[in-house]
């Protein structure tokens, strides 16, 4: 039997190599060749390695099969997964080329359920079954002649792909540590493509071999400044250079984020503070965050794009830098950023914060989450007391909210609080009450911490010309949706990604509670319309709306995780995982089995309004 096995398998590979070398890397050339160009280097080595990337998940699904092989029928069984991956690839290469997003298991659906909702005609549906019907074809081909093909160097041949697969991952981990556009620049161009990255890898190389991992740079290169424009890059973002009116006072702005606030958790029993203030702000109740994660979040926070664009920014971060740190700049604030988090991952630092001076980027590392946060609010709290000509506008994002929720002893308020703290893990159905009270308490200290910054603003006469935004990232679930789903990144219910809005201005607003959809991406307008004066039309530069502009209307948001993208339209989420789901916003458990094709295609076209 092991040597039944051991002879199929050499001949799946044999019959791989082959098959991907006469088809499969003829479509990735399309993709390859629609990339911007590159220098010829260490990037072509790297681009060449995407290929060994879907080489190598193929093979192992192919294998999979392989007790298969001397089966009559059963068989042919082996070549479907790379039949269907090169219908895929020649797909989505037609796809992205029109609309500039990649298919997805939504797109599929409707492509199923109304072939011309989508917009393709029957022309390209004939010719679509044309090119399935040539690939299996030459697939099936291909494979009924592998016992009859000599191919002698099938060991070498794998070896030196696996050799060229590592090779890629390992430059693209210094790629991103390092925030190489020449390298990253590929991500966006392909499919389901999750190059590896590791900046916990590179520190401890740092430690071990300083001279031969140095630290990344604060700021890019001189060449690469605010003016500079990366003609084949992706991204157009904005469309139009913003024109402000600077006969306007231009106020503080102090940002603050707390770490997986959901929005039920406002209230005066677990932050009494922030609660009260709330009742003499504007509080937008249905506000949603772009994501179920901080990356996600973080990013149409202060991007005020749809967070589907958030791969296309990565890929050369230094030059597409937030529209709001770029015009705050440009209006001469000065910029602060204080976090315990570290936004280093995901290239958050170096698109939100990376021209600003160093030592205005504030952050505490390595030490448990409350101990780091009171650091920082001591920190902004002395800054606050420096007089400064300038406007400024300051970015805090606390963390003790963050599972394993950190906090003093003396805000033990709510008990009991788990023994365990990661007993989910292992019971998914376990009483959920002591997670929330030990999730309470850490919001508990923030509450405290955010009120101690506020009373300074007022002590330090500050707080009549600063404008307070104060929000989540995303929001936290313990089981609400009785599917066993705990923390975040998991699902879009309204558990996961409803967060909290207050925005105060002394003297400006009355207080109002409003209780139609907002959305993270409506800040940014908001802030650049509303405060600093913008003349443009909010469609130059964002995805939202700014809020004085906002009505009672129907909204539909894009939300993503780490690998999943949701639609969200008024209160019913189409995800776009590996299974297609979709749910009411409040239950995952109540089923949608209609899907609003229309408006699910204008998001769409959202996604691609500042690409090129």
């Amino acid at each position: 039997m092991f040597q039944k096995l051991k002879l199929a398998s050499g001949l799946i590979s044999k019959y791989l190599l082959i098959s991907f070398g006469a088809i499969t890397s003829i479509i990735l050339m399309l993709f390859w060749v629609g990339t911007p160009a590159g220098t010829g280097g260490l990037d072509f080595i790297y681009s060449l390695s995407i290929f060994s990337y879907y080489f190598f998940i193929t093979l192992v699904i192919c294998l999979f099969f392989s007790p298969l092989y001397f089966s009559k029928y059963l068989k042919y069984l082996i070549i479907v997964p790379k039949i269907l991956l090169d219908i895929f690839l020649l797909a989505d290469y037609f796809v992205f080329k029109i609309y500039r997003f990649h298919i997805d298991m939504l797109f599929i659906k409707m492509a199923i359920s109304d072939f011309n909702g989508i917009g393709l005609s029957p022309l390209f549906s004939s010719i679509s079954l044309l090119a399935i019907i040539l690939i299996s074809s030459l697939n099936l081909y291909i494979f009924l002649k592998i016992p009859h093909i000599k191919l002698p160097f099938i060991k070498p041949a794998l070896v030196g792909l696996l050799l060229l697969f590592l090779s890629g991952q390992i430059i693209h981990i210094w790629a991103n540590y390092y925030k190489q556009h020449f390298i990253e620049q590929y991500t966006p161009y392909f499919p389901y493509y999750f190059p590896t990255t590791s900046h916990n890898l590179m520190k401890k190389l740092k430690k071990e071999v300083p001279n031969l991992i140095p630290e990344p740079l604060e700021k890019p290169s001189e060449n690469l400044t605010l003016k500079t424009v990366n003609k084949d890059a992706l991204i157009h973002y904005p469309l139009q250079k913003l024109i402000f009116d600077n006969s306007i006072q231009k106020p503080n702005i102090l940002l603050i984020v707390l770490e997986s606030w959901r929005a039920d958790k406002l209230n005066p029993e677990v932050m009494p503070h922030l609660d009260s203030l709330a009742r003499h702000s504007i509080r937008y109740n249905k506000h949603y965050s772009t994501g179920n994660v901080t990356v996600s979040g973080i990013f149409g926070l202060m991007y005020g794009l749809h967070p589907s664009y958030l791969s296309y920014v990565q890929a050369d971060a230094y030059n597409n830098q937030s529209i709001l740190t770029k015009s705050l700049q440009q209006l001469g604030y000065e910029i602060k950023a204080y976090t315990s988090s570290n936004l280093n991952r995901f290239s958050l630092k170096a698109m939100l914060f990376n021209r600003i001076n160093k030592n205005h980027y504030y952050e505490v590392l390595g030490k448990r989450a409350d101990i780091a946060d009171r650091e920082i609010i001591d920190k902004i709290k002395s800054d606050l007391e420096i007089e400064n000509s300038k406007p400024w506008f300051k970015f805090l994002f606390l963390t003790s909210s963050h599972h394993h929720y950190n906090y003093p002893s003396g805000f033990k308020k709510f008990k009991p609080v788990p023994t365990n703290s990661e007993g989910f893990i292992f019971d998914n159905n376990i009483n959920p009450a002591p997670f929330i009270n030990d999730y309470q308490n850490a919001l508990l200290y923030e509450d405290a911490l955010v009120n101690d910054i506020i009373k300074h603003l007022i002590l330090t006469g500050k707080l009549k010309n600063t404008v307070l935004i104060i929000t989540g990232d995303h929001a936290e679930e313990f089981n609400d949706n009785a599917k066993a789903y705990w923390g975040h990144g998991s699902n879009f219910t309204l558990y996961q990604t409803h967060v909290p809005l207050i925005i105060y201005k002394q003297n400006d607003s009355l207080s109002h509670q409003y209780n139609f959809f907002t959305g993270h991406i409506d800040i940014v307008p908001t802030i650049l319309k509303d405060y600093l004066g913008c003349q443009n039309p909010v469609s130059d530069f964002s995805s939202g709306i700014n809020f004085k502009a906002l009505q009672d209307q129907s909204r539909s948001f894009i939300q993503t995780s780490y690998k999943d993208k949701a639609y969200l339209i008024d209160s019913i989420v189409y995800s776009t995982g590996l299974m297609v789901k979709s749910y009411r916003i409040d239950d995952i458990k109540q089923s949608n089995k209609v899907y609003d094709i229309k408006r699910i295609n204008t998001l769409r076209k959202e996604e691609s309004r500042f690409l090129k």
